[in-house]
């Protein structure tokens, strides 16, 4: 079963995601507040093969949180989601170990779904 991991401070588009997740997908989904103090415990109890991140909630802990995530866990595909399209929100993502830097202005249903199953096929993960 594919597990899911948000960390989103916007509590209608962490919903959003996570029916989305959740009519489409067989997943486990976990949703958190950025500011919760336990979210590295909850990380590793949880143990997801995909982290939706919102930048904006996180802040610059958002990097740190990235690196070390994906550190102790290589299989692990992270996801930012941001509100701002600036190039450096992107260049950041990459050098810091994110995976994939979405548009929250410009999700889609399909474009979640896609890109989940995507990262299925090439990871052999969530079988």
């Amino acid at each position: 079963m594919l597990k899911i991991m948000i960390i989103d401070n916007n509590l209608t588009f962490g919903q959003l995601l996570v029916d989305i997740l959740k009519m489409n997908f067989s997943s486990s989904v976990i949703r958190l507040k950025a500011n919760n103090p336990s979210l590295t415990d909850q990380f590793k109890l949880f143990s997801p093969d995909i982290i939706f991140i919102d930048i904006q909630s996180m802040g610059t802990t958002c990097f740190g949180l990235t690196e070390k995530f994906k550190t102790s866990h290589r299989s692990l595909r992270i996801i930012w989601i941001t509100s701002n399209d600036q190039p450096e929100y992107f260049q950041n993502a990459h050098a810091c170990g994110a995976d994939y830097c979405l548009l929250k202005n410009s999700i889609t249903t399909d474009g979640i779904t896609d890109l989940i199953r995507t990262i299925c096929q090439a990871g052999k993960i969530g079988k």
